[in-house]
């Protein structure tokens, strides 16, 4: 592998190096990751310059020359937004219009030739909106912004070439994927599962009466399960941990249920459980950060969030981490009500049948304007005179309107004198320009000269 050296500041080639080995880390969702290249000759400091390597751009954290070899720190390419901005906005912002406003005005189109970094490329198709974690005055880093941005499945993606780096952030669904180590795909390197459990509570509610008597008021067996929540239904399977007992006071004023008092007491116990759990693997299959892998852990069966990937000279194979860090209840609890709003907010007015939902579907209101812009109804007028009892011959009216074609009749309506006697035995839409249609009179008399039928025509628009 060859590693191309770009100048920071203009992007201008410094050096064309042969690579000796390598472990570079293709994606995290932690900035602190860092990879490594040694190369061949003890080279000049390239510390702050860039390191391109297969067509991905590394920040070069570090150069350590030794025996006729380099070996470099590389940090992933969002570290170059680690400068501090003020924030000045209303509060309310998009990830990716944000972002991409940010790099074009702080580095691409930054005044100091110094800090600019015009021969960056960004583009963004996410509008996904989040509140600023800084009132406007206060100073954060971009770097940041897209950390937090990655939680809400918004990602950036950098490819370098000749002329510069190309950014381009969009959102994209996590992917879900079920996970083997025995399929001749997958190789287990490291499996770290943690937890410091109390997986069962039983509970009494107890009341004290004036003269000292305590009386158990309800009581209850309740259990903690792996996605941080706690109910009186055993997991399936059961986790291991502690079972304690609890005696909790009764508060008849507060206009709660005894189950409801039971459940809180519960929760309050379990709400310092933590769990925690890491894999490590090595796999010729591609996945992207953020998919959820469906694995066992121990004696549970859970999914693992993917969240960081490297490419070795020392294996052909992807070696990926996945897993979750050490989580309070509380903390789990709170995480799941902040990805419901997120999800919510982005799938408002979404169908909801028990779909994966994403850009594909639409909602009601959505479907409605693409129906009526490509279909439409409207309303066209023919004689319906027929004379004596008689049934009439079948009548013939030409239609037409530009850019569409007649497809159907949905519905009619007659009008004039004696029009009550008229009976529609037929309409149709003849080769799109016409409708045909057959009148009967149930009466002796003819009707009127002025009766009409009015047709609702049902029309295709042209593509």
């Amino acid at each position: 592998m060859t590693v191309w050296i770009r100048s920071v500041l203009d992007w201008s080639h410094l050096a064309k190096l042969p690579a000796v080995s390598w472990d570079l880390p293709l994606w995290s969702d932690s900035p602190k990751d860092t990879g490594s290249v040694t190369v061949v000759g003890e080279t000049k400091d390239f510390t702050g310059d860039w390191a391109v390597l297969d067509g991905r751009p590394f920040l070069i954290k570090s150069c350590a020359p030794s025996k006729g070899q380099t070996r470099m720190e590389l940090q992933l390419p969002e570290n170059v937004f680690a400068r501090q901005l003020r924030y000045a906005g209303s509060g309310t912002e998009q990830y990716g219009t944000f972002i991409a406003a940010k790099i074009g005005s702080e580095y691409v189109s930054q005044t100091d030739s110094m800090y600019a970094l015009p021969y960056l490329t960004v583009s963004s198709s996410d509008t996904t909106s989040f509140v600023f974690p800084v009132d406007t005055g206060e100073l954060y880093t971009l770097l940041d912004i897209i950390t937090d941005a990655m939680t809400a499945e918004v990602y950036l993606t950098w490819t370098a070439s000749a002329t510069g780096i190309t950014i381009v952030i969009d959102d994209r669904a996590a992917a879900d994927h079920t996970l083997f180590f025995d399929d001749g795909h997958t190789q287990l390197s490291a499996q770290t599962y943690t937890a410091k459990v109390i997986a069962k509570a039983g509970v009494r509610l107890l009341q004290e009466t004036n003269d000292g008597v305590v009386s158990v008021v309800a009581s209850g067996t309740y259990y903690w399960h792996s996605d941080g929540t706690v109910s009186a239904t055993a997991p399936s399977p059961r986790i291991a941990g502690e079972w304690i007992q609890i005696d909790a006071g009764y508060d008849s004023e507060s206009g709660e249920s005894t189950s409801t008092q039971l459940l809180k007491a519960a929760t309050e116990a379990m709400a310092g459980n933590t769990l925690a759990y890491k894999l490590e693997f090595y796999s010729d299959r591609v996945y992207q950060l953020g998919d959820i892998l469906t694995c066992r852990i121990g004696e549970i069966v859970t999914r693992a969030v993917l969240t960081y990937a490297k490419r070795s000279s020392r294996d052909n194979r992807i070696f990926y981490r996945a897993g979750r860090a050490v989580l309070t209840l509380t903390d789990i609890l709170r995480q799941q009500d902040e990805e419901e709003k997120k999800t919510g907010a982005k799938l408002a007015g979404k169908s909801s049948s028990g779909h994966t939902h994403d850009n594909r579907y639409y909602t009601e209101t959505e479907v409605k304007d693409i129906l009526n812009d490509h279909l439409s109804v409207t309303s066209v007028s023919a004689s319906a005179v027929v004379s004596g009892s008689s049934s009439s011959g079948e009548l013939t009216k030409a239609i037409s309107r530009t850019g569409y074609t007649a497809i159907g009749i949905v519905g009619y309506s007659l009008a004039g004198d004696r029009t009550t006697f008229c009976i529609l035995a037929r309409a149709y839409i003849y080769s799109g320009s016409s409708i045909r249609y057959i009148l009967r009179n149930t009466h002796t008399s003819a009707t009127g000269s002025d009766s009409t039928i009015t047709f609702n025509v049902l029309w295709r628009k042209n593509q």
